[in-house]
């Protein structure tokens, strides 16, 4: 038992320490061998030896010459040692064992050596200024003379510099380093110590650390990036520089630029996955600041809390695409320096959150490499030049343009100097109304535009022509009027492309797009035949194993639509115990073979994907928060999609509007309902809904399936225009639960049993549109108790309830500290 262990020990202990193939000679001498009698080596060169006792005894390993070989490491019970070549000539390794008996292996160590050479090279060292960059050149030698081996190049700290396969090496960071050139069967290699200064360092020069945006102290500049934070957009971003280059001016504005290097490891990324930020808020409380924000001065905090201002600054972004700059998206060339100009609200009260509460997400500068659900998924981006000026927050709108048609060809002629970002060319029915929806559109910078009609449908039609504002200074134009223009080709068919939801959003070719799990999902059909989709396909094992996807351009990022089509299901097999489901737009269906009618309403470019119609055949396991769960998967089938339609979301008559916080902030004295569709991990079902504005009743009566992880799935938003960002009020409302819980208005949770009505009196700050989550709006009702993401929150959701808010009114605080007294007593003095 004891010889198989040992002999299990010493294969182990040879794999871990990966050092050279051991051969099959050996030298003896009585009881004791070693599986070698003799070893040629490079310097530089380890190499593993094994000694066997017959007795079993511990092994003691020595060399006759340590300038040539050295004992690097041995285990003594296992009788393994590690010898390493240090200088050329010959050396004994000699194994002596418990009782004396020894055992020899003749090393010889070639002259062979790795000579690293390139400019500013002595010593095996090399200095370097950032920024530059030095080409090496490598020679494998045995005694001086080249064998003319290739090196592999390699690098210890990638983030101080870097080494290109020809091993020009770019100085990336202050810092040391060793870059090393290695023989291609690694048995030597050579190294050089790279040292990275930086003799024009700019005064207040720091690295960027890692925050969100609302916890970051005012006057530093910050970022985040998404490691895998939500494994459902694929986002795994690696950072190798962010760094905030200096400010000569001293007010905290960035002369000198900040500079990011990223790259997304996976495949798709959101727009969220890299942010960069600075904050500036004259609303920053110091009592709010807590433990580890760096001092700042307060002189420095430039923006008022419920101001306009335009910010400007130089953006230079070296891959194309389009991002977001505090809420406007800006489309980038790759290594084209841009000026920008951007006007928005700040609406930043300054305040230092909470881990896990990412209410205030408005900063002086936010920047998010992406948009509509698209990440920009590597590049270098640098900002310059940073400042803001006021702004009277006035929108103009822009000078409809004109157009003529010749052929497939479209001639724009416009009258506006300013404010244009591009241009929007629509296909409309015949004599459609004025506010009616294009069929199709082409989006172009230039004021000429070939058509490219194959995939649109034949007939007559007319074209219009829009301009579309670079910002919220300019609102679009009005269509223009119309252009007669005939489609006229065969039926349109083809066989559907295979990409994610960006590449249907790239796509200006009107194209349906499949993504099939390789080796998992065999698709045997996917095509489009004159408005009707076929996907036949097998082997499916997830819910996002086979998905469908498709971009109609026609329609408009933020706005409602509601999508309806024919599914035809037929050779149906699913995942036993689970009906079969399908999700279109996030929202779960249960589908049977045969005839499937589907209507689900959605906003435009709202979530992940980003896309117009998003399919996948089974549902996410959102309790298990990792996004990898199975339920109801469509194993076969063959899915058939026709008479396809989006139209305007019309609302039921008394139904509440559907929308978040701040499209309540956008449109204010009105109702908004928020449902979890499967997004926080849970199903809602309105049974009954009524809202009177003139009366000041609103109820709403809704059941829950799943389980809302984040601790509710319903939410109800209001914004009274009367008020104004950043005043104290008091709410008063009765709120009325049929069922026990415990429920959140404007951050404050109240408990009711069955049944209770509770009259309300809430006092806070009027916030303004602080963000996309639930804070905001002048009344704020959470369902539940809300908890930080990646924490269960099941348990705090009010499930299912049926809730009346009532005679909501609001009384301004301030104002009422404020008033006139009505006497005045003296007494003496």
């Amino acid at each position: 038992m004891r010889k198989k262990l040992v002999a299990i020990l010493t294969v182990l202990f040879a794999l871990v320490l990966g050092f050279g193939v051991l051969t099959a000679c050996g030298g003896s001498k009585g009881e004791l061998t070693i599986n070698e009698e003799e070893v040629t080596l490079a310097i530089g060169e380890s190499h593993t030896l094994i000694a066997t006792s017959e007795n079993n005894e511990s092994i003691n390993w020595s060399s006759s010459d340590a300038n040539v070989v050295v004992i690097q490491s041995q285990v003594a019970a296992s009788g393994i040692a590690v010898i390493k070549a240090s200088g050329a000539g010959q050396a004994t390794i000699t194994a002596t064992s418990e009782s004396g008996k020894t055992a020899e292996c003749r090393v010889t160590v070639e002259n062979i050596v790795v000579e690293i050479t390139g400019e500013g090279v002595a010593n095996g060292k090399l200095q370097m200024e950032r920024y530059d960059t030095v080409k090496l050149s490598a020679a494998v030698k045995k005694e001086g003379v080249d064998l003319n081996e290739t090196v592999t190049w390699s690098v210890v700290d990638p983030t101080i510099v870097s080494v290109s396969e020809d091993g020009t090496v770019t100085a990336l960071k202050k810092g040391s380093t060793t870059v090393v050139a290695s023989r291609s069967n690694g048995a030597s290699r050579g190294e050089l110590q790279v040292t990275v200064v930086w003799s024009a360092e700019p005064a207040g020069y720091y690295e960027l650390e890692i925050w969100e945006q609302n916890k970051i102290t005012p006057n530093l500049w910050g970022y985040w990036v998404d490691t895998h934070t939500e494994p459902q957009y694929n986002t795994n971003i690696k950072v190798s520089n962010v760094e905030y280059l200096g400010d000569p001016t001293g007010t905290g504005l960035v002369a000198g630029g900040v500079t990011m290097t990223y790259e997304n490891q996976d495949v798709g990324a959101n727009e969220h996955g890299v942010q960069l930020f600075y904050r500036s808020s004259k609303g920053y409380n110091t009592a709010n600041a807590g433990d580890g924000f760096t001092p700042y001065d307060e002189s420095k905090l430039l923006l008022e809390v419920g101001a306009n201002y335009i910010l400007k600054m130089d953006l230079t972004v070296t891959a194309s695409g389009t991002i977001t700059v505090n809420g406007t998206q800006v489309d980038v060339v790759a290594n084209q320096k841009q000026a920008l100009e951007i006007p928005f609200q700040h609406t930043d009260t300054g305040l230092i959150y909470p881990t896990g509460d990412y209410t205030n997400l408005n900063s002086a500068v936010f920047l998010m490499m992406g948009a509509n659900g698209t990440m920009i998924q590597k590049a270098t981006v640098t900002i310059e030049n940073v400042r803001w000026e006021s702004w009277n927050g006035e929108t103009g709108k822009l000078a409809t343009p004109s157009l003529s048609v010749n052929g497939k060809t479209v001639t724009i002629t416009d009258s506006n100097t300013a404010g244009v970002r591009n241009y929007t060319v629509g296909l409309f029915a015949k004599n459609a109304a004025a506010d009616a929806d294009p069929l199709r559109v082409v989006t172009s910078t230039e004021k000429t535009v070939t058509l490219d009609d194959s995939r649109w449908p034949n007939g007559n039609y007319e074209l219009r022509v829009r301009v579309n504002g670079t910002d919220r200074r300019y609102a679009d134009s009005d269509w223009s009027a119309g252009v007669d223009y005939t489609v006229s080709h065969g039926a349109v068919q083809y066989d559907l492309k295979q990409g994610a939801a960006s590449d249907a959003k790239a796509d200006t070719t009107d194209s349906y797009f499949y993504s099939a799990v390789e080796n998992e999902v065999a698709v045997e059909t996917a095509t489009y035949n004159d408005g009707t989709i076929t996907l036949a396909f097998s082997g499916s094992s997830n819910w996002y194993s086979l998905q469908l996807f498709y971009k109609n351009l026609a329609l408009k990022t933020g706005e409602r639509y509601t999508l309806t089509f024919t599914l035809n299901v037929a050779d149906l097999t699913y995942t036993d115990g689970q009906a079969p489901k399908i999700r279109i737009n996030g929202k779960i269906f249960d589908i049977v073979e045969g005839n499937n009618d589907i209507e689900v309403s959605y906003t435009e470019g709202s979530d992940a994907d980003g896309v117009s119609m998003s399919i996948q055949f089974g549902e996410p396991d959102t309790a298990s928060q990792d996004w990898t769960g199975t339920i109801g998967v469509i194993i076969d089938a063959t899915i058939t999609i026709s008479d396809v339609e989006w139209n305007p979301y019309v609302a039921p008559a008394g139904s509440i509007p559907t929308g978040e916080q701040k499209d309540a902030v956008a449109d204010p004295n009105k109702w908004y309902l928020w449902a979890d569709l499967n997004y926080v991990g849970s199903n809602v079902t309105v049974v009954d809904q009524h809202v009177d504005l003139e009366g000041k009743e609103l109820i709403l009566d809704y059941t829950t399936t799943g389980t809302p992880r984040l601790g509710y799935s319903v939410q109800l938003f209001y914004e009274n225009s009367a008020n104004v960002t950043g005043t104290v009020y008091t709410l008063t409302l009765k709120v009325k639960l049929s069922v026990a819980g415990t429920i959140t208005i404007n951050d404050t949770q109240y408990t009711f049993t069955a049944g209770e009505t509770k009259d309300l009196s809430i006092t806070y700050t009027e916030k303004g549109n602080t963000g996309q989550y639930f804070e905001g709006a002048s009344i704020a009702i959470l369902m539940g108790i809300p908890v930080p993401d990646g924490q269960d929150g099941s348990a705090n959701a009010v499930m299912n309830a049926k809730i009346t808010v009532s005679d909501w009114s609001w009384g301004n605080v301030d104002a009422e500290q404020l008033q006139t007294p009505t006497a005045l007593a003296v007494s003496g003095k």
